[in-house]
């Protein structure tokens, strides 16, 4: 069933639909009530369709094998950060904190991999680097050749073809 063209829908009953997913929510910009108790929703995954419903504030998805899972409540908060009620239960205060928490040190972490990744990079171009650079001291074919292949190993490096060379 598509929702296109349902511009004005508020609301939207299925309830023990045997839904395993759902999909077209971003067709329906005003849609604040949405009622998915007792399907076959399986896993938060399933969900991520949730953050196209930008104005949803009310959802219920009691009834579904995913309400069961640990991280379920803090998971939906987090896609759909205007919500007030999850399964017919006002949301505390207390959960909006945790989901904000949760979701900072989310980010924290992935900036923390980011720069881990990118310094293990800098580390192994460094690494090429050098090593290429030994070996053309130690093996040069001819002076030209000698140049390029100080220019090809520290392409993209963080350290200065001047200061090699000064070593020299």
């Amino acid at each position: 069933v598509s929702l296109t063209g349902l511009h004005s829908l508020m609301e939207l009953n299925l309830r023990r639909n045997q839904l395993s997913a759902i999909a077209g929510l971003g067709a329906v910009p005003n849609l604040q009530r949405l009622f998915l108790s007792s399907n076959e929703i399986q896993m938060v995954s399933d969900l991520h369709n949730l953050s196209a419903a930008t104005s949803l504030v009310e959802l219920a998805l009691d009834g579904n094998p995913v309400a069961l899972e640990s991280t379920y409540r803090l998971s939906v908060l987090e896609m759909c950060t205007k919500l007030r009620h999850l399964d017919l239960r006002r949301l505390s205060e207390e959960e909006k904190r945790a989901c904000a928490a949760l979701s900072k040190r989310e980010g924290e972490r992935a900036a923390a991999n980011a720069r881990r990744s990118q310094e293990s990079e800098e580390r192994a171009n460094a690494i090429r680097c050098a090593q290429l650079l030994w070996h053309s001291k130690h093996r040069p074919a001819s002076k030209g050749d000698e140049e390029e292949t100080r220019n090809e190993a520290c392409e993209g490096t963080k350290s200065n073809l001047s200061e090699v060379r000064q070593e020299d």
